[in-house]
Formats: C-alpha cells, sequence, structure tokens
C-alpha cells in the first residue's frame, strides 16, 4: 500500500524528466508537440501538490528553452507569451526554493534570447 502512494509521485517525476530531456535533445522534432507539453506540463508546475513534480515541470521549461537556446522566439511564437507568464508565477510564487530557482533560469534564457534577437 506504501508503494502505491509513493509510485505514482515519482512516476510522475521520471516521466517529467524524459520529457524534458527529448525537448532539449530533439529540438525541432518536438515542435508539433510544443502545445500538448505546455498543455500538461503548465499544470503542473502551477498547482501539483508535490514539489518534486513541480520541480521536474520546471525543470521541463528549463530544457525546452535550452533546447531551442536563441531560436526560442522563431521556435515557439505562439506558445512564448505562456510560458513566460506561467514561469513568472512560479518564480514568484511557488513555495519551493528549487522550482524558483528553475522558473528563474529558464526566464533568464528567454531574456538572453530576445535581448539577442533585439540587438
Amino acid at each position: 500500500r506504501r508503494c502505491g502512494e509513493v509510485l505514482p509521485v515519482h512516476a510522475h517525476q521520471s516521466s517529467l524528466s524524459n520529457l524534458g530531456t527529448l525537448c532539449e535533445v530533439l529540438r525541432y522534432a518536438v515542435h508539433p508537440f510544443i502545445t500538448d507539453i505546455l498543455a500538461c506540463t503548465e499544470p503542473l508546475l502551477l498547482r501539483d501538490k508535490e514539489e518534486v513534480v513541480r520541480r521536474a515541470a520546471a525543470f521541463v521549461y528549463v530544457q525546452l528553452v535550452d533546447g531551442f537556446r536563441d531560436d526560442v522566439l522563431h521556435a515557439i511564437p505562439e506558445h512564448l507569451r505562456q510560458a513566460y507568464n506561467v514561469l513568472k508565477q512560479a518564480a514568484a510564487q511557488d513555495p519551493d526554493e528549487f522550482v524558483r530557482g528553475h522558473a528563474r533560469v529558464a526566464l533568464s534564457t528567454i531574456d538572453e534570447a530576445m535581448t539577442a534577437f533585439f540587438t
């Protein structure tokens, strides 16, 4: 019984870790699935009660924007505003310092891409 209570949390965490790795490594190959990836990841980042799940969800955003790096503005322009707002909310309001840190790293990467684009 106890394993059954813990397993879903670790399954979510592991799944998100794998998803983040795919986003970073496959870059444009995941582009057709960006809407689905963000739709699944956003509620986990903002509302999941388990901090390890929120940490993993935040790290998916880090790996996603890291994968595209300076191309993030071209790669996911229709999703960038929503992702940015979600990350700002997580960076400002999440009680876990690791979630806030991951969100700040992703925001910083987006900011660097925007600066590079406009200079």
